[in-house]
Order: C-alpha cells, then structure tokens, then sequence
C-alpha cells in the first residue's frame, strides 16, 4: 500500500503527463489537500486529489478608466492562427460576454473583415438605455478568441 505522500506526488505526475498532451504550455501543478475515503461498496480506501494547473500568459494591456477600473483590453497573443470567418451575432455577444466586462445586453453593429482577417465589429452596451456605450472588438473568428475591446471615444447618436 502506497503512504499518503507517494499517492499524492503519483496524482501530480499522472495530471502533469495528462495534461502536457493537451496543453504545451509551461505549467505549474499546485496539489489541494487530498481526501481519503473508505468505500464499503468497494472494499477500498479511495483517494482524490484536487489539483489547480497554472499557466503563465503572455503579456496584455487592460485599458483603465478614470476611477481605475477595466474598460478594455488588448491581447496580442490572440492574434496567432486568425483566419476570416463569419461569426453569427449571438457568437459575437456570446465571446464579448465572456470577457465579463461589459454587461448582458449587447447589440452588433458593423461587423466586418478587419486586419489581419480578424473580424470587427461596434458592439453597444445596453443600446436601449440612456446611456448606452460603444466599443470596438476584434476577434480571431478561427480561435473564436476576443483580440481587443476598446471604448469607442464618440457617443451614440
């Protein structure tokens, strides 16, 4: 029977093989505390292991209003494998909604083939409010991966 300490560096190296098939990245591997537990059904103790896997990202801008807080960002490793493809509005409002920096109504506007065949787009942030905001987004349509989201500086007509 294997101690408590072989079972867990076992658990590291098994999620660190595993998961360099998937993901090439550099990564590091932070082991939670692990649980063992006796299951009659199968006349064994079991352990579990939770890991979290960190990896290290390349470098962004996240653009800052006058209170310091996130209005827009810039990912330049986004822009690797982009290639043009048409994106549906509501794939469009669903990646922007990811980014979790602007709130759920969203409206598309001017979606076009941008640099770099990225796709662009005007995106208004709660278009039937009274303040409604502008943003311009570029996407890689091929990563489905949002390359930037500024503020536009002119307001909504």
């Amino acid at each position: 029977m294997l101690s408590k300490e072989e079972l867990q560096d076992k658990a590291r190296a098994d999620c660190l093989a595993h998961v360099r098939t998937i993901v090439a990245d550099d990564l590091k591997v932070q082991p939670d505390e692990p649980r063992s537990r006796w299951r009659p059904s199968q006349l064994r103790e079991v352990f579990t292991q939770a890991i979290v896997l960190w990896r290290r990202f390349g470098r962004f801008e996240v653009l800052l209003d006058d209170r310091d807080a996130p209005v827009g960002f810039v990912d330049p490793d986004k822009w690797e494998h982009c290639s043009w493809r048409q994106l549906s509005e509501w794939e469009i409002r669903e990646l922007v909604r990811r980014t979790h920096l602007l709130r759920e109504a969203l409206a598309v506007e001017d979606v076009c083939c941008g640099e770099q065949n990225c796709l662009e787009a005007v995106i208004v942030e709660d278009p039937a409010g009274e303040r409604p905001r502008r943003f311009r987004v570029k996407i890689n349509p091929s990563r489905r991966a949002v390359i930037s989201l500024l503020p536009e500086t002119q307001g909504v007509e």
